[in-house]
C-alpha cells in the first residue's frame, strides 16, 4: 500500500491491506475533494503571504491545486487518501514543489477540516429542504377545510382538522430546518487546521487568518480540544440525521394508514406505490416502507458510530475514517430521501369528504365525555357514560375540534433568513480565496509576480 507519509519510523510491508484499509474510505475521499483542494488553497496563500516556501514552490502548487477544483474522479485506494491523490496529481505535474505540499499539515487536520467543511455544506441542503418543505405544507394547511381521523396505537382516537395536521407537518419540519442551521453555526466556531495530529502545529503562519479565510470564525484554541471534535462531528451530525428520518418514519406511518383499511382517504401519488406480484388489488406504500427501513438503519449508524468513540484516549484512532464515511454516506442518502419525499407530500391526496366520512362514533367519546362533565356529572362518571354509549353502538353528537395554526409565513421567512445569513458567511470567503489564488497564477503566467521576504 503506497503512502505519501512513508519516509517515517514506519516501514511498508510486503502485504496489501488495501482493500480493508482504503477501499471504501477512497470512495468517500473522492467526494470530498474539493473540501481538500480549498483547505490547501488557503494554506498556501497564507503560506505565501509569509513568505515560508520558495514562490516558485508556491506557484506551482496554488496552479495544480486550483486546475482540479470541481473535477469528478475516482481515487485510487493504492494512493491510501484524497491526501495522496493530491500529491500524486502535482508530483506528475512535473517538478519538486509537490515536497512542500504538505510542509508542517497533519492527515488529522486536513481530514477533519474536509469532513466538518462537507457537513456544513450539506446540512445547509439539509436546511433548505426542511424549509422548503415546511413552506408547501404551509401552503397546504391554508388550502385545507375539512376535518380527519386522529391516531393513537394506529387506532382512531379524536378528530384534528386537517388544516392542523398539515400545519403540525410545517411546524416539525420547521423546527428540525432550524436545528440544522444551528448545527451548522456550531460547526464554523472553529477550523480543524492548526491543530496538528491534536497537539499542536510547527507552521508559523497565522491559522486564525486562514480559519476566516475558508468560512470559520477561528482557529481552535486549544489543539487537543480540537482534535477530540473528529469523531465527534460524526456522532453530532449522525443524531440530527436520525431525527430527520425519524420524522420521516413517523410521517410515512400515517400516510399507510390514512391510504389502508376500509375507509382509505389518501390517494398515494404514483410512482411511489408498487403491484403485488400475484394479487392485481394490491397498491403497496413501498417507497414510505423504504424510508421505515433506512431510519431502523440511522439508528445503526449512530450505534456504530457511538461504539467506534467508545473506550478510546482522547488522541486521533484510525477507525473514526469508519464513523466519517458512514455518516458522509448517511447524509447523501438523507438529503436524496428529503428530495423524494417532498415530491411525495406535493402529490400525496387527501380527500377531505372521505376523512370525514371515515371517522368512527368513537373519536367523538372524549368530547361527549366533556358534554356530560359539563351538565353537571364528575368526570369519572361522565367518562364511564361516555364509554358506555360507545360500547352500546349510540351515535354520538360530532364535535368539531379545534383548529391549530402554529406556522405563519414570518416563521418560514425568519428560518430561510437566517439560513442565509449563515449560507454568506460561510460561503463568501471561500470563494473569495479561491479567486485569490486564480488571480495570483494568471499574475505568475503573465510574469507579474508580486512577494516579499526571503524567497521573494
Amino acid at each position: 500500500m503506497v503512502k505519501i507519509w512513508s519516509g517515517g519510523a514506519s516501514k511498508e510491508g510486503g502485504i496489501d491491506l488495501s482493500d480493508v484499509m482504503t477501499s471504501e474510505d477512497a470512495k468517500i475521499d473522492s467526494i470530498l475533494l474539493d473540501y481538500e483542494l480549498t483547505s490547501l488553497i488557503a494554506y498556501h496563500l497564507q503560506l505565501r503571504n509569509e513568505s515560508i516556501i520558495p514562490l516558485k514552490d508556491s506557484d506551482s502548487i496554488l496552479a495544480g491545486l486550483v486546475s482540479m477544483l470541481g473535477k469528478k474522479t475516482k481515487l485510487d485506494p493504492a494512493l491510501e487518501d484524497v491526501h495522496g491523490f493530491v500529491e500524486n496529481y502535482l508530483k506528475k505535474k512535473g517538478g519538486n514543489a509537490y515536497k512542500n505540499l504538505r510542509v508542517f499539515l497533519s492527515r488529522n487536520e486536513q481530514s477533519h477540516t474536509n469532513i466538518r467543511s462537507f457537513y456544513i455544506d450539506h446540512l445547509l441542503r439539509v436546511s433548505k429542504n426542511l424549509i422548503s418543505i415546511s413552506e408547501l405544507m404551509h401552503v397546504r394547511k391554508g388550502k385545507s377545510k375539512g376535518e380527519m381521523p386522529g391516531y393513537t396505537h394506529n387506532q382512531q382516537a379524536m378528530p384534528v382538522t386537517v388544516s392542523s395536521y398539515f400545519d403540525y407537518l410545517s411546524r416539525t419540519f420547521l423546527d428540525v430546518s432550524l436545528e440544522a442551521i444551528k448545527q451548522c453555526d456550531e460547526l464554523m466556531e472553529t477550523s480543524p487546521l492548526g491543530y496538528g495530529s491534536g497537539f499542536g502545529s510547527l507552521s508559523p503562519v497565522d491559522f486564525n487568518a486562514i480559519a476566516k479565510n475558508l468560512g470559520f470564525k477561528s482557529k481552535t484554541r486549544n489543539p487537543m480540544a480540537g482534535a477530540f471534535h473528529r469523531g465527534f462531528d460524526d456522532l453530532n451530525v449522525s443524531v440530527f440525521l436520525l431525527k430527520v428520518m425519524v420524522l420521516l418514519s413517523r410521517i410515512s406511518q400515517d400516510f399507510i394508514i390514512f391510504s389502508s383499511g376500509k375507509s382509505p382517504f389518501a390517494t398515494l401519488p404514483s410512482g411511489f406505490t408498487t403491484g403485488s406480484s400475484l394479487m392485481p388489488n394490491k397498491k403497496n406504500p413501498d417507497f414510505l416502507e423504504m424510508v421505515q427501513g433506512y431510519a431502523s438503519e440511522a439508528v445503526g449508524r449512530l450505534v456504530s458510530t457511538s461504539g467506534i468513540l467508545l473506550n478510546k484516549h482522547s488522541g486521533y484512532h484510525r477507525e473514526f475514517q469508519i464513523s466519517k464515511d458512514g455518516t458522509i454516506e448517511y447524509m447523501i442518502l438523507a438529503e436524496k430521501l428529503l428530495d423524494h419525499f417532498r415530491a411525495f407530500l406535493l402529490k400525496v391526496g387527501l380527500d377531505e369528504e372521505k376523512a370525514r366520512e371515515s371517522m368512527e362514533n368513537s373519536v367523538n367519546a372524549t368530547a361527549e365525555a366533556y358534554s356530560i362533565f359539563k351538565s353537571g356529572k364528575s368526570w369519572k362518571d361522565s367518562y364511564a357514560l361516555a364509554g358506555e354509549k360507545v360500547r352500546r353502538g349510540i351515535p354520538l353528537d360530532y364535535h368539531r375540534p379545534q383548529e391549530y395554526d402554529s406556522v405563519s409565513n414570518t416563521d418560514i421567512l425568519l428560518a430561510k433568513s437566517e439560513r442565509g445569513k449563515i449560507l454568506r458567511s460561510w460561503s463568501k470567503p471561500r470563494k473569495e480565496t479561491i479567486n485569490k489564488a486564480k488571480l495570483i497564477i494568471s499574475g505568475s503566467r503573465a510574469g507579474g509576480r508580486q512577494s516579499k521576504g526571503r524567497y521573494a
